[in-house]
């Protein structure tokens, strides 16, 4: 994949570590939630190396678990569950709306 978008590091215990010749080079832990979302790591520094997807579950105290599903290559990233959205102001705190549809001169209008 083409872009890195390294989560922020949650837990030490639990990751989804890309390997290059054997070595950590990216990590992801996700966001703490039961929420699946893409995250990429970038491959092209790592043209013509063994590269492989290492799922690390550490934890050996209380409750943990790790998430994964679909690792595919591609050209480009996936975007995130935000960059998916479809925002009608472009921002997650606006809820509540009233749309009016066919106002003087053929408008819409909503307020939230």
């Amino acid at each position: 994949m083409l872009s890195d978008s390294q989560a922020q590091r949650v837990s030490t215990e639990t990751s989804v570590n890309l390997l290059v010749d054997g070595k950590v080079v990216r990590s992801a832990t996700g966001a703490d939630s039961e929420t699946l979302d893409w995250a990429s790591f970038d491959m092209r520094p790592y043209v013509g190396k063994k590269a492989q997807i290492q799922i690390l579950d550490m934890n050996t105290a209380g409750w943990g678990h790790v998430m994964a599903d679909q690792f595919t290559a591609a050209d480009k990233p996936a975007k995130s569950v935000v960059q998916r959205a479809d925002w009608a102001d472009y921002g997650k705190d606006y809820y509540a709306a009233v749309s009016w549809e066919n106002a003087p001169g053929g408008k819409r209008y909503m307020i939230g």
